[in-house]
């Protein structure tokens, strides 16, 4: 028997719709114009401020931010919400939502083959490699 930690609490407060973390944070960041990150804060506490993975506490940081804990697998873990949601912004690489979505670059097509993901010669090699094996045979 092997023993492990179930972290379904923790997925669940994430990815619960509406009301899960990342929904609050998505919301929130489409918002950012008229949000702020205490705005943001105060949204995670009155949708899961009773849930057992998230405690509001800590107080402020150093910039007067506040400060929120999630329980995650390997324990808790204390976030400032400084620049939350601008962070939530920002773009990620084209190749990685590309690989992470098993689409080609620019065509929306998923080939599922060698180097789907990516038509950037790098990262097909990170992770599309040949094997090559020695077949014992020489040419002389």
């Amino acid at each position: 028997l092997i023993s492990y930690f179930d972290n379904s609490e923790c997925i669940q407060l994430f990815q619960n719709r509406p009301g899960g973390l990342i929904h609050i944070v998505d919301d929130q960041a489409h918002w950012s114009h008229k949000k702020t990150d205490h705005m943001m804060v105060e949204a995670f506490t009155k949708r899961s401020g009773n849930h057992s993975s998230f405690k509001l506490g800590g107080g402020l940081d150093r910039s007067g931010f506040l400060m929120f804990t999630i329980c995650l697998f390997n324990g808790p873990v204390t976030y400032s919400s400084e620049a939350f949601l601008e962070r939530n912004l920002d773009a990620l690489n084209s190749d990685f939502t590309a690989l992470l979505h098993g689409t080609a670059v620019g065509t929306g097509v998923v080939d599922g083959g060698e180097g789907a993901g990516s038509i950037n010669p790098f990262v097909q090699g990170l992770f599309f490699r040949k094997s090559h094996r020695h077949t014992g045979s020489s040419r002389t």
